[in-house]
């Protein structure tokens, strides 16, 4: 039983907390090795945890893969972010600095992240003034000024 707990304390302490020091936790690779030995083991005091776990490491992967596809510069930097606060423990000014932005950057988006989820960080249509040229008038004036070699003047 005392190694029950102890084992069910070690799963505890991979879950989502800001505690979670990144030099002990440096990369995915270790923490899903670490899980592997962990499931061979019967844990049975706290089974939620194990589950806990594997759904942090979905969504951990889900961001990922979201990374690795998304083409806006702006949105990728947003979802670094998140995977440095959320799953690597690094603390949000510091992974703001390392972004090359403000805490008040980060926690706003880390905010909408919390509410919205991955869509919560894409960037979203804005309402304004509809403009006053069509689309093609302005893709043909677009031309005209690209094929000049003096550009507007």
């Amino acid at each position: 039983m005392l190694e029950d707990t102890a084992i069910s304390a070690e799963l505890a302490s991979f879950s989502h907390s800001p505690n979670v020091k990144r030099e002990n936790y440096p990369g995915r690779h270790k923490l899903a090795d670490r899980l592997t030995e962990l499931s061979c083991v019967r844990v049975s005091s706290r089974p939620s945890a194990s589950l806990n776990l594997m759904k942090q490491l979905s969504r951990k992967e889900e961001l990922e893969s979201a990374y690795n596809e998304e083409k806006d510069t702006d949105t990728k930097s947003r979802i670094l972010l998140a995977l440095k606060v959320k799953h690597d423990g690094v603390i949000r000014a510091h992974a703001a600095r390392e972004l090359h932005r403000s805490r008040a950057w980060a926690t706003i988006w880390l905010q909408r992240f919390e509410d919205r989820g991955l869509e919560g960080l894409r960037t979203r249509e804005r309402s304004g003034r509809p403009p006053k040229l069509d689309h093609r008038k302005f893709v043909s004036v677009k031309r005209k000024v690209m094929k000049n070699k003096c550009g507007w003047t």
